[in-house]
């Protein structure tokens, strides 16, 4: 991964392995670099443009190799992370929302227990929270329910999981979506919510 490109990093003893890097964003175009390390870092990524097959996951970064880098992209694979250009949108909005979406693997972290704890100092019975994700942490789920028994909150309900294929159309049933994750603000959900015109509420956390 680009974040493991470091000054230190050994090239020639990668050279004798078949090595991807997936690369996000190249590390030397950080603007807060030092210009040594930007030298250093500049003359490693031509290196891997060399050596390597590069795997990019924006125009950005695609271009940055032949604009900067001054390398050939033959050896490089574009991978843009993004939603289909056929979503439907929302078109109409209630002034105050009141079918609200969670939509998240259920994991340590996700901030469904934030969801409840919130939830229990509004005591707003005018709106439903559905929550739509994976059990992938058996523990956080029984306690997400042990939380929702204990403040007595009825508007919060686990709906299961739903096929990708379905969630544009999930989407748009909803006024709202809540993201409180603990480590992440921009996750799929948040970019899925975006493309079909559902507003966000969702923690400042990460990028």
């Amino acid at each position: 991964d680009s974040i493991l490109i470091t000054p230190e990093l050994d090239i020639k003893r990668l050279k004798k392995e078949q090595v991807f890097f997936l690369i996000h964003l190249w590390p030397s175009k950080n603007p807060a670099l030092e210009a040594s390390i930007r030298e250093k870092l500049i003359a490693l990524e031509k290196e891997i443009c060399r050596y390597f097959q590069v795997i990019v996951t924006g125009h950005s970064s695609l271009d940055y190799i032949t604009d900067t880098l001054g390398q050939s992209t033959q050896n490089v694979l574009l991978l843009t992370p993004g939603i289909p250009d056929n979503w439907h949108r929302k078109k109409n909005y209630p002034k105050l929302p009141e079918k609200i979406l969670y939509l998240s693997n259920f994991i340590e972290g996700k901030g469904h227990l934030q969801l409840v704890e919130v939830m229990a100092k509004l005591r707003l019975e005018s709106i439903a929270i559905d929550c739509y994700g994976e059990i992938l942490s058996e523990t956080y789920f029984d306690e997400f329910n042990h939380l929702l028994s204990k403040h007595e909150l009825n508007n919060i309900r686990y709906k299961g999981v739903t096929d990708y294929s379905q969630i544009n159309s999930l989407l748009l049933e909803y006024d709202l979506l809540l993201h409180f994750s603990e480590y992440e603000s921009f996750g799929m959900s948040c970019m899925e919510a975006l493309a079909s015109g559902l507003p966000i509420l969702m923690t400042p956390t990460g990028n």
